[in-house]
């Protein structure tokens, strides 16, 4: 009996991680350090839990509630390779749910390959911004990061979140289950790291209220349950943070503020530098909308462009101010954004091929999203060879 190449390559993923991580940890400047050391003045009561408290609680809880430095690192080493194999995991689920809705008639074998290589996809670099600058990652958009711990954990939930979201789009109407399900990964998100809810929020409420006509009024406002939710826990989040200061430095007092356009992209990177680091993040998808305008008629891409597009307008126009200011806080949505923008594109292409294009175009936009992928593991590569994440 052959073997579902989907279990081992997760295995390799998770070794993979593990590597990588591990590398980060020893050789390259990190957030996971940082919050291992508060995890450890946690256990010594120094500290309280941060708002977003399910990272350290579960490493907290996994270690025993011992208080030494390496094995409070290496649970949180395993952790996180285990949220990265999962966000593969839940990649390839979401790949064959797609592939049943929009009759793409993928080979189920096919699909845990198309998710490994959408594990590596990544902005393309270019020789300024390389080497210049040295910003490999810096001031792109990419839809992956090895330094931050919250990021990583909740990469997986905030993909479930888009793919049952989408989900609900779909369906004539809403369940118990599909609103207590996405209910729960609202909540989930935000107490591992809200980034991605700032524009789940607004954007999937406008599309409820934009699909009114096809779902009636009563289903548009049981879809907004568990928005009213994600608001609610939001906002309390914030008092605890920028209120009362809970932070995980508790030093310098910290604030929301509006910025001048592209103001903390532009203490990264030459603001002139910022339309260039644009382009390459997103090639393939202003590629795929140049050739086939059509693209944005297709709901996942057209939901996870107009995901995109918020993420971004948030992290220009918003910054924290006092010592997180440079921090970048409010860029850490683009990452699930552009990743779930890519799923989707390359969906929609596979959607052309099932549909029997043989064009030019679909052979150029396979190859842009080649060499998108070719620059994640050139990422890895770089990532080992400078000791640096930039």
């Amino acid at each position: 009996m052959k073997v579902n190449p989907k279990y081992p390559i997760a295995f390799f993923i998770f070794l993979l991680a593990v590597f990588i991580i591990n590398y980060v940890v020893a050789f390259v400047p990190n957030d996971i350090l940082t919050h291992v050391g508060h995890i450890l003045k946690i256990k010594q009561g120094t500290h309280p839990y941060p708002a977003n408290f399910l990272f350290y609680l579960i490493v907290n809880v996994l270690t025993f509630f011992t208080i030494t430095k390496n094995s409070v690192l290496t649970v949180a080493i395993l952790v996180l390779a285990a949220a990265t194999m999962f966000k593969y995991i839940v990649t390839c689920s979401a790949l064959n749910y797609f592939s049943k809705e929009y009759k793409l008639d993928l080979n189920p074998r096919k699909i845990p390959w198309i998710s490994l290589v959408l594990f590596f996809c990544f902005s393309i670099p270019d020789w300024y911004g390389v080497g210049e600058l040295g910003c490999y990652y810096l001031g792109r958009t990419v839809p992956i990061a090895w330094h931050n711990s919250t990021m990583i954990l909740v990469f997986p939930f905030a993909i479930l979140l888009f793919w049952k979201q989408l989900e609900l789009f779909r369906a004539q109407k809403h369940s118990t289950r599909q609103l207590l399900l996405l209910t729960f990964l609202v909540i989930l998100n935000i107490i591992i790291k809200p980034s991605f809810l700032f524009v789940y929020l607004p954007v999937t409420g406008l599309f409820l209220l934009g699909n009114i006509k096809k779902t009636g009024l009563k289903n548009a406002m049981l879809g907004i349950i568990p928005l009213a939710a994600g608001a609610l826990f939001i906002a309390a989040q914030y008092i605890l943070i920028y209120v009362f200061q809970l932070s995980a430095t508790n030093q310098v007092t910290s604030g929301i503020q509006l910025t001048t356009p592209f103001y903390v992209l532009g203490l990264w990177i030459p603001k002139t530098y910022i339309p260039i680091a644009y382009l390459m993040s997103f090639i393939l998808p202003l590629s795929t909308l140049f050739l086939y305008p059509k693209v944005i008629r297709f709901k996942p891409f057209n939901y996870s462009f107009w995901l995109m597009v918020a993420g971004i307008l948030l992290s220009a126009f918003v910054a924290e101010i006092g010592h997180r200011m440079d921090h970048g806080n409010f860029f850490w949505q683009n990452v699930v954004c552009v990743y779930v923008l890519f799923v989707s594109n390359v969906l929609f292409l596979l959607k052309q091929r099932a549909e029997g294009s043989n064009s030019w175009k679909i052979y150029l936009l396979f190859s842009i999203f080649g060499i998108h992928v070719i620059s994640g593991v050139g990422y890895i590569i770089y990532i080992l060879s400078t000791n640096s994440y930039y």
